[in-house]
Order: C-alpha cells, then sequence, then structure tokens
C-alpha cells in the first residue's frame, strides 16, 4: 500500500456509526480489477477429488485446485450477516497433470509467442503463451466529497459513504482509500460545512453585525470556491449594509441582466443545417445550446447544461465583484458534445481548425464553436471502465448502485454488489471531473468572443487562451469548485517550473516565454509547465492589472484580421497593454517589462499561498498526481520479456519458458486451508441511513 494512503479504519479508529470525513481519496488498479467471487471461490464448500488430466493437446496442461475460502456469506438482514472465519474448508483437490493421451507437453496454446524483439509477451501460465512480464499496473484516484462516513467495527476495509450522487459502501478489497486529513490530524471539512461555520462566526450573537468588508471578502470566497448561493446572500446582505459599496450596484445590473438570459437561438439553428452536424439534436439552456446526438432526456446533456450555466454566472458575478459589467452575447452560445466515438471528436477537430485539446475539449475561435467529447478520452479512464466491465456484464447498472438505498437485484452475489459501487464511485468522479475541466476551458473565451470583447478572426496567443480557460476551471482530484479563485494545482506546478534552473534568478526570460508562447510549442497538448504558466500570468493580470488586461483585449481587436502573431509582434502588443512601452519613441520599453515581470514573480511568492486547512491535503494530492503519472508512463516504457511459464521457447525476444514433460506437469493437491477474504466476520452491518 501507499506510504501516504491509510486503511479508513486506522483514520477513523473503532467508530460506531456516522463519522465528519467529509473527503475521501480512493486509489484503484487501472487494468487489474479483482473478481471477488473467483477469488473467494464462491465460498469454502469441500474441495471435491481432482479428474484426471485431459489430453495433453496444445496448452491443456492439468489446473490446479482452487483454493477454498474460510467464510460463507450469508443472506442479508438490514446488511450481509457473515460468520466468524473459520479454518477454511478444504480447497478443490487439483486436477492431475499426469497421463496425457497424447503427451505433447504444456506448449503455448497457440505458437507461445513470447516477447517480440523485446517486447513483453502474453501472460504466460502452464501451457499459455510464453514470455510473461509481471508488473503493478498504474492506478487512477478518485477524490470525493462525502456528507458522512459510517465505518463498522471489526470491518476495516468496508465503509459507507454519503456523497452527491447518493450513497456507496466503499470495499477495501482491491482499492485503497483514505479520509483527508488537515495538519493537526483531524479530517478534513468539507467547503460547504467550513462556509457554514464561517456564516455563523460572522453573525454570532453579541458580535455585532458584520462590516461591509468582511461581507465582500466573504462574498468573493464563496464565489471563488464554486458556492454561487452563498455568494448572492453575501451580496444581498452588503447591499442592505453599504448601497454605495461599488460592487453593489454592478452586481444589481448583472444579477437582473442574467435574469433575462438570452432568447436568440440563431447560431445553433445555423448549425444545424451543417452537414457536419447532421442527425444531431438542439438542447437549449438559458445562456447555451448544446447539439448533440443523445436522448433528449440524456442525463449527459442535462449535466453539461447546467455545468455551463453555473461557469457563465460565475463570470459574470466574478467582474461585477470588481465592479464591471461584462455585455451579454446577444445570441446564445452554441456547444457540441459528440458521439462515444472518440474518433468523431478527434474528426471534429480537424476540421475546426486542429485547435488544442485540453480536458476533451476543444475552442474554435474562428467559429466561436465549443465542442466536448461525450466520455473521457485518456486510457487510464478507458482501461479501468474496461476493467470492471465483468460487474456490469452481470447486470448491476453503474448509475443504480450509487443511488440511496440501493439493493442488488437476487441474482447478484453481495461481494459483487460492494465491489461494483466502489468502482462505479470511482468512474463517476473521474468522468464528472473531466466535464468540469471541459466546460471551464473553454467556455470563457467563448464568452468573451461572444459578448465582443475578444476579436473573433485574430488569432488568440495560446497561453492567453489557455490561461482564461483555466481561470475558471476545477482542477482535477480538487476539494471544491473553483470560480476565479487559485487553480492549486497549477500554482503547484508553477511553483516548480519557477524554481528550475531556467527560471530560478531570471523573472524577465520566465515572463517573456510566457508572452512569446515558448511553452507552446506542441499546441496539439500542452505541457503541463505551458498551462501551469499561462493560468499565473492571467491570474497576476486579473487580480493586480485588470484594466491592463481589457486593454490587451483591446490591443488585439485593433489588429488585422487573422494576423500570426509570434515573437515580437506578441511582446510588443503585450507591452503596449501593460504600459511597457515608449510610444515616444516607437518601441518596447525593456527595463519597465523587466520591472513587471519581478511584480508578478513576487505576487506569487509574497501574496498567493494555498488555503492552510487544505494545504496539506492538497499537497499530497499534487504528490500522488505524479506517482501516478510516472506509474502510467513506466507502464508505456516497453521492457523486456521475463521468460514465461511452459511452453515451447519463444519466438526471437526473450528467453523462452522451460518445456513441459510429456503429458503435461502434475498438479499438486488443493490446499487444506482456505484463504480468508478480508472481512472478519461475526456482525450485522446496519442498515442505510
Amino acid at each position: 500500500m501507499n506510504k501516504g494512503l491509510l486503511a479508513v479504519a486506522v483514520l477513523l479508529g473503532a467508530t460506531v456509526g456516522a463519522a465528519r470525513a467529509d473527503y475521501v481519496i480512493i486509489l484503484a488498479s487501472i487494468g487489474e480489477v479483482k473478481d471477488p467471487l473467483k477469488a473467494a471461490g464462491q465460498g469454502g464448500q469441500t474441495g471435491a477429488a481432482g479428474a484426471p488430466g485431459q489430453a495433453g493437446a496444445a496448452g491443456a496442461g492439468g489446473m490446479g485446485g482452487a483454493v477454498g475460502v474460510g467464510i460463507v456469506p450469508s443472506g442479508m438482514a438490514g446488511g450481509p450477516t457473515l460468520p466468524p472465519p473459520g479454518p477454511g474448508a478444504a480447497g478443490l483437490a487439483g486436477a492431475g497433470g499426469a497421463g496425457g493421451l497424447l503427451g505433447v507437453g504444456g506448449a503455448a496454446g497457440a505458437m507461445g509467442a513470447m516477447g517480440v524483439l523485446g517486447a513483453p509477451g502474453m501472460a504466460g501460465g502452464l501451457g499459455a503463451t510464453g514470455g510473461h512480464a509481471a508488473t503493478k499496473g498504474p492506478r487512477v484516484m478518485a477524490v470525493v466529497d462525502v456528507r458522512w462516513v459510517q465505518n463498522y467495527p471489526g470491518k476495516p476495509v468496508l465503509t459507507r459513504v454519503e456523497h452527491k450522487w447518493g450513497e456507496s459502501l466503499l470495499w477495501g478489497f482491491d482499492v485503497e482509500f483514505q479520509v483527508g486529513k488537515m495538519r493537526n490530524g483531524t479530517a478534513l471539512p468539507s467547503i460547504a460545512e467550513r462556509f457554514k461555520d464561517e456564516k455563523n462566526k460572522l453573525h454570532k450573537p453579541g458580535r455585532g453585525k458584520p462590516s461591509a468588508q468582511q461581507l465582500y471578502d466573504f462574498a468573493e470566497r464563496a464565489l471563488t470556491r464554486g458556492l454561487i448561493r452563498d455568494f448572492e446572500e453575501a451580496m444581498k446582505e452588503l447591499a442592505a449594509t453599504d448601497k454605495g459599496h461599488p460592487a453593489v450596484e454592478s452586481f444589481n445590473t448583472v444579477k437582473n441582466a442574467l435574469a433575462n438570459k438570452i432568447n436568440r437561438t440563431t447560431a445553433g439553428q445555423q448549425w444545424l443545417e451543417k452537414k457536419n452536424f447532421h442527425g444531431y439534436r438542439m438542447a437549449v439552456g438559458d445562456y447555451h445550446v448544446l447539439l448533440h446526438r443523445g436522448r433528449e432526456d440524456s442525463p449527459l446533456v442535462a449535466s453539461r447544461l447546467r455545468h455551463l450555466r453555473d461557469h457563465f454566472v460565475a463570470f459574470y458575478y466574478w467582474h461585477a465583484l470588481k465592479g464591471k459589467v461584462l455585455p451579454l452575447p446577444a445570441d446564445k452560445l452554441v456547444c457540441v458534445m459528440t458521439t462515444s466515438d472518440a474518433q468523431v471528436f478527434f474528426k471534429q477537430n480537424d476540421i475546426f481548425d486542429g485547435v488544442p485539446i485540453v480536458a476533451d475539449s476543444f475552442f474554435s475561435p474562428r467559429h466561436n464553436l465549443v465542442v466536448f467529447a461525450s466520455q473521457p478520452l485518456d486510457a487510464p479512464y478507458k482501461d479501468h471502465l474496461r476493467a470492471t466491465g465483468f460487474l456490469w456484464d452481470a447486470g448491476i447498472g453503474r448509475d443504480e448502485c450509487l443511488r440511496r438505498g440501493y439493493r442488488p437485484e437476487r441474482n447478484v452475489h453481495q461481494f459483487q454488489s460492494w465491489n461494483a459501487q466502489t468502482h462505479a464511485l470511482v468512474l463517476k468522479v473521474l468522468e464528472d471531473d473531466v466535464e468540469m475541466a471541459s466546460v471551464a476551458h473553454c467556455c470563457i473565451p467563448q464568452i468573451l468572443i461572444g459578448a465582443g470583447v475578444l476579436p473573433r478572426h485574430v488569432a488568440l496567443p495560446d497561453w492567453l487562451q489557455s490561461g482564461l480557460g483555466s481561470f475558471m476551471q476545477t482542477p482535477p482530484n480538487s476539494l471544491w469548485r473553483n470560480f476565479g479563485g487559485l487553480h492549486w494545482a497549477h500554482l503547484l506546478a508553477f511553483q516548480d517550473l519557477r524554481n528550475t534552473d531556467a527560471f530560478k534568478n531570471n523573472d524577465d526570460k520566465l515572463l517573456r516565454s510566457i508572452v512569446t508562447n515558448e511553452f507552446f510549442r506542441d499546441k496539439k497538448t500542452p505541457s503541463k509547465e505551458a498551462q501551469a504558466s499561462a493560468w499565473a500570468l492571467t491570474y497576476f493580470l486579473a487580480q493586480r492589472k485588470l484594466k491592463n488586461l481589457e486593454a490587451y483585449y483591446a490591443q488585439l481587436r485593433r489588429l488585422p484580421r487573422d494576423l500570426e502573431m509570434e515573437g515580437d509582434v506578441l511582446l510588443d502588443t503585450f507591452a503596449r497593454a501593460m504600459g511597457c512601452y515608449d510610444t515616444a519613441n516607437n518601441r518596447r520599453d525593456d527595463a519597465k517589462l523587466a520591472q513587471l515581470a519581478e511584480d508578478f514573480v513576487r505576487y506569487f511568492k509574497d501574496e498567493v499561498t494555498l488555503d492552510n486547512d487544505a494545504r496539506p491535503m492538497l499537497e499530497e494530492i499534487h504528490k500522488l498526481q505524479g506517482e501516478l503519472a510516472k506509474e502510467l508512463a513506466d507502464a508505456n516504457t516497453p521492457k523486456p520479456a521475463t521468460g514465461g511459464w511452459g511452453g515451447f521457447p519463444g519466438l526471437p525476444g526473450g528467453p523462452g519458458g522451460f518445456p513441459m514433460p510429456m503429458g503435461g506437469l502434475p498438479m499438486p493437491m488443493g490446499a487444506p486451508g482456505g484463504a480468508p477474504l478480508p472481512i472478519p466476520g461475526g456482525s450485522t452491518l446496519p442498515p442505510p441511513r
């Protein structure tokens, strides 16, 4: 088990009933998900006598007896009742490998091809393909915001959690999970609970009414952490406390404009008529239309429109806090969700200028069009979905088993049910992370172009488009939504970049590298450093130089149509907007630009810090993300085959397995004692709340 991960029981002790946990980190193998029924042998019944070995046809050596299990699961009474582990009944006797009629030997089932040219061979077994390279597969991580955790005494690997989709039993049979903690060792409360406590402190009896500044600060913290309703309530209270506050008038103006929504769908109708989207239908939201090929009541469609609306509203509210009233687009903004076929998504990307793909989505400024993949495209997600397929093939619905009060069908074993609930939650969190990130990364540039703030026919600098996208983006594995606040993952990555030898003592070089798109040379798949540095500069400008950022938008609007921007053109345009340009001599003022670079870096050194309570958990997640990325990279690095069991020597590329004796290799009898599953028996699980 990873050193940073402890069993939930260790963190919560022998807690009875519900405990406050609020965040749970789950790590699951991408491609090696165990079938609990096979591991259990479906109960430790007495093993039957081994049958004589089959004829030694290719690859048919006798198999060993299955190991018995020391527990026998019984029916459910508000939860499964498990008797204490016994000595374990005898395992199935091994099927004898001797006496093969056609002593051909346990050769590979079909040519036993082990690692050709040094690549790992297929998984070998007795009579299976030679050349097995056994490695621990890479893992995926899911961070879940839970409302309560119920731990069962004596059952340290079974925990019930409530989450936004319903509730689940987490089973530590083949995953690792832990409760997120603060520095003092206590569980980190959810962001909603923390803001509830903060609000109560603001209005604590005897302390008097909160000041206008306190209300403004509370509203800003609520908005940037995704709590739109708390933000609106705080702004109403601010208006009652100080009607003349600069943010109050802009908030009221923006709120009224948003309430009127956007009525025109002309652009959406025009896109529907194009052959690219033949067969698509249009779902209409408050400020967007979404073209798709799903059902009219598709949960995926409803979820995308909801995320689009939240980000749209939050972006306008963020500017209202700064005393700015952005114009609304005249027409509903157009988004497309492709089919589940990934090739359709990549084909659309080729059609729409081959713009960068981030978070399984892309935005084409020329067409002011956002395109989403309907499912995560990354290999770890797809591999984990494939690895858990045996659970969904057993008739368990992924969404159904997440709902509160779920009870499996009669033909579904309780072990399968627990395992399915655990992995369904992992997959759901991965999907939700990508969905929120994809919406945020594309919707902000689209809003600014739709509202006429940014030009549609000028090639936007890559750093600006990426920075605007991540400005409202919620990082994967985040503890709360991000609406214009700190993108903690980019912050930590930017700190790492800042401390590299290339930029440690060269702020000017760092700023110039960002502005001239040096980090975006691979435009198709921007690196972590490219995205983090673009976010950092955008965040700095938005927080400290918003007027200069708006001047930069204006400079871009003045540029010739379809001008390819690079090098000095990018730097000069940026310098003019930032007041780092000598207009009298018509040249860039490099001294002022260097001072701006120094201010930029100092801002992140002196003023920007992570949430103190959440910092230990965020740093742990960041560390784990690095470990998982390394695991994935190692898994994709070809390794020499290590030799296989049985079979003739493999084809060229590695040492072959040892040859089987004639008739196959005799197998030992089954072991007398079964291995108990990791569920100490003897108590009844209480029914869900």
